[in-house]
C-alpha cells in the first residue's frame, strides 16, 4: 500500500461502553485542542521556556515512535519510502497538521537519512499564537518532537527534526528539517539535548 491509502477512519476503534478509543493495539485519547493549548501555556508558565520545550518535544518523540511502531507491526507498504511518508500521513489524521514533504532521501545500510517538509494549520502553532503575540522562535514542539521519533523509529538511529520557519512567529507557515544527529550542528542542540534519554 501507499501511505496516501492509510486511512484513520477504518482503523480506529471507539468504544464508549467501555471507555476505550484505540490505534490497532495503541490506546487513545481524543482531546480538545485548547485544552492541549491550556496545558503548553501551564507548562511554560511553570517550568520557563527551555524545560517546557523539552516537555514538549519528549512528548512528540514518544507518539511518533509509538504509531511508528503501530503501523510497522500492522501494514505492508509498496516501499520504505512509503512507510517513512505514513508518518506524515498519520500527523493530518491525528489534528496535528496538514504535512506535506519536498525531499526525501535515506539509505538504511548508512544510516542516513534526510526529510523536509512544511506544516499548514499547526495546532500547536495556533494554541501558541492564542496566548503569545510576540514570539520570535519556532513553537511546534510537538511536531518536531513527533518527525524525530517516527524516522529515528524508522532508521533504527536517532534522527531530529528542527523547525526552522513557524507560523507560531509569524511566518507563512511552519518549515522544517529532519536529519540524523550526527548531521546537525548548533542549530538542533537543544532538541539533541531534550531528547538524550531516548
Amino acid at each position: 500500500m501507499k501511505a496516501i491509502d492509510l486511512d484513520y477512519r477504518k482503523e480506529m476503534t471507539l468504544s464508549p461502553e467501555t471507555g476505550f478509543a484505540a490505534f490497532k493495539d495503541s490506546r487513545l485519547m481524543v482531546l480538545d485542542v485548547d485544552a492541549f493549548g491550556t496545558l503548553r501555556e501551564s507548562l511554560l508558565a511553570k517550568l520557563g521556556f527551555e524545560e517546557a520545550r523539552a516537555v514538549m518535544l519528549r512528548f512528540g518523540y514518544q507518539a511518533g515512535f509509538a504509531d511508528f511502531l503501530q503501523v510497522k507491526n500492522n501494514y505492508e507498504f509498496e516501499s520504505e519510502e512509503e512507510l517513512l511518508l505514513a508518518g506524515f500521513r498519520l500527523q493530518a489524521w491525528e489534528g496535528l497538521a496538514q504535512t506535506e514533504v519536498y525531499d526525501t532521501r535515506f539509505s538504511r545500510p548508512r544510516k542516513e537519512l534526510s526529510v523536509a517538509g512544511k506544516w499548514v494549520n499547526s495546532c500547536e502553532a495556533e494554541q501558541h499564537s492564542v496566548y503569545h503575540q510576540d514570539n520570535h522562535q519556532p513553537v511546534c514542539w510537538t511536531l518536531a518532537g513527533y518527525v524525530s521519533g517516527w524516522c529515528t523509529a524508522f532508521l533504527d538511529t536517532k534522527v531530529v527534526a528542527v523547525e526552522r520557519f513557524c507560523a507560531g512567529k509569524g511566518d507563512k507557515y511552519c518549515e522544517w528539517l529532519a536529519k540524523t544527529e550526527k548531521e546537525w550542528g548548533l542549530e538542533a542542540r537543544y532538541i539533541i539535548e531534550a531528547l538524550k534519554e531516548f
